[in-house]
C-alpha cells in the first residue's frame, strides 16, 4: 500500500480483504503512526518535508516509487535466472559504444 498520509479509507478496506487472503502488506507512508503504516505487515516510512513546485503531494510520490523502485531492483538481484534475461533483453536494445 502506498499512501501519502497513510490515512485512506478505501486503502484500509482492501487490506481487510488482503489480510483475509493470508497476504502480507507492506506499506510505504510518511507516517509511521497512520492507520495503515499500523495495520501493515511491514512499513517503509519515506521521509519526505520539502516542498516541490508547489506541491508536496507530487514530491511524496517520488519519494515512494523510489522505494518501489529499490525493492524491486533487491529482489531481482535475488534471481539469477530473472536477472540474465533482463540483462540480454538489455544487450539487444542499447546502443553499443565503439
Amino acid at each position: 500500500m502506498i499512501s501519502n498520509s497513510g490515512e485512506a479509507r478505501s486503502l484500509l478496506k482492501q487490506m481487510d480483504v488482503a489480510h483475509k487472503k493470508r497476504m502480507s502488506i507492506i506499506a510505504i507512508t510518511n507516517r509511521p503512526d497512520s492507520p495503515i503504516a499500523l495495520k501493515a505487515d511491514l512499513h517503509l516510512t519515506t521521509a519526505v518535508r520539502q516542498k516541490v513546485l508547489q506541491s508536496e503531494y507530487y514530491f511524496s510520490r517520488v519519494a515512494a516509487l523510489t522505494v518501489v523502485e529499490a525493492l524491486y531492483l533487491l529482489l531481482l538481484s535475488n534471481d539469477k535466472k530473472r536477472l540474465s534475461k533482463i540483462r540480454e533483453h538489455e544487450d539487444i536494445i542499447s546502443d553499443k559504444k565503439v
